[in-house]
């Protein structure tokens, strides 16, 4: 009985949530996409989730649009390498699909040899939740994984989202043939994936950011990507979003997260930056209704001194470019703060069996 409730809940949500942008017409919001695409858009996520928590908004936004029907989750995985990320972020990942009753989604972990991240609050939330993933050590290779997925899907169908270091995408690239395809990394991603849309760097030019921590291997990503490029880059994604978290079931771990890490922080709002989000709707929206795009040239990626951590990214127009920017400032703020809100705070639709329930999160270990 508590399952039929549930259920019905959630569709009244989307029911109202609809009715109420018809009557007012208002393009801010879950109908923004008046025309939507017969097939959902085939997602990879490449995350490095561990200490910036807009990770875990982007999370939320793309099971928003995949509960609208607009995104298809193929897979996932973690993008930095030290033993504490490869642990507890998998885990991390598994509770939030779980809790949106996406218990199956593949995750995937990086190489040794990539990016120290910390685990800044999946450790919290893994330790502290009142579910137990079982996934922690056993996570697959993401390069294992994404070849894996790649290789069932049909060509040119897939989208892949990067939101960290790209390490998964350097080593995917350099990948042999193997049991799922004859293919190495270059040819499979030509043949499988439409488009990278990529948070990170400044355009038209600038210091980057994402690409920091390992410049030469984002250098090498997008240097030889052999298929469109869309960057999401300092500028596009100037607002806030998550005020309307509180309004969701206490059990919500991206709610939990975000408390969390505004307690940890001392920060008097919620809110937090939308750099990741945006890149999810970029990818899966048709992005030319939020922002201007800059279209036909190529992004370079260079790094210098002694101190890794010094990037810069330029973009130069080209014949041949297949590489485009959200151009900064260009954004309609005011219509993706209330889609993204709308989207963050949407509920599962379907409640199941497994989905984990919190028992007693205590947010005072933020203060640890």
């Amino acid at each position: 009985m508590i399952k039929i409730i549930n259920l019905f809940i959630s569709a009244l949500f989307i029911f109202l949530v609809f009715s109420a942008c018809n009557r007012t017409g208002k393009e801010s919001g879950l109908n923004k996409n008046t025309k939507a695409q017969n097939e959902p858009v085939k997602v990879i996520f490449d995350t490095d989730i561990a200490y910036d928590w807009d990770d875990v908004g982007a999370l939320a936004v793309l099971h928003g649009l995949a509960n609208l029907g607009e995104a298809e989750i193929l897979g996932m995985a973690v993008a930095a390498s030290d033993s504490e990320t490869r642990l507890y972020a998998p885990q991390c990942l598994d509770i939030i699909n779980t809790y949106y009753n996406r218990p199956d989604i593949p995750i995937g972990v990086c190489s040794p040899n990539g990016v120290d991240a910390g685990a800044v609050y999946t450790k919290d939330i893994v330790l502290n939740y009142g579910f137990t993933s079982d996934i922690g050590n056993n996570a697959p290779d993401a390069v294992e994984l994404y070849r894996k997925i790649l290789s069932e899907q049909p060509d040119t169908s897939v989208v892949l989202i990067s939101v960290g270091m790209l390490t998964n995408l350097k080593d995917l690239l350099n990948s042999k043939p193997d049991q799922y395809s004859s293919l190495n990394g270059v040819e499979l991603i030509k043949k499988k994936i439409k488009k990278w849309v990529c948070m990170g760097g400044t355009y038209p030019s600038g210091e980057s950011s994402n690409f920091d921590g390992d410049e030469p291997t984002a250098q090498y990503s997008v240097d030889n990507w052999p298929t469109e490029i869309l960057s999401v880059g300092r500028g596009s994604y100037d607002f806030y979003t998550g005020a309307t978290l509180p309004d969701t079931p206490e059990d919500n771990p991206v709610r939990i997260v975000y408390e969390l890490m505004q307690k940890k922080h001392g920060k008097e709002k919620i809110e937090h930056g939308s750099a990741d989000l945006a890149a999810v709707i970029a990818a899966v929206r048709d992005p030319y209704k939020y922002w201007d795009v800059q279209t036909g040239g190529k992004i370079f990626v260079t790094y210098y001194g002694d101190d890794r951590w010094q990037s810069y990214t330029e973009w130069k127009k080209t014949e041949d470019g297949n590489h485009s920017y959200l151009i900064p400032g260009s954004e309609q703020t005011d219509t993706l703060r209330n889609l993204i809100n709308e989207l963050m705070t949407m509920p599962p639709l379907i409640e199941t069996a497994a989905s984990p329930v919190k028992v007693g999160f205590d947010t005072n270990m933020a203060d640890d």
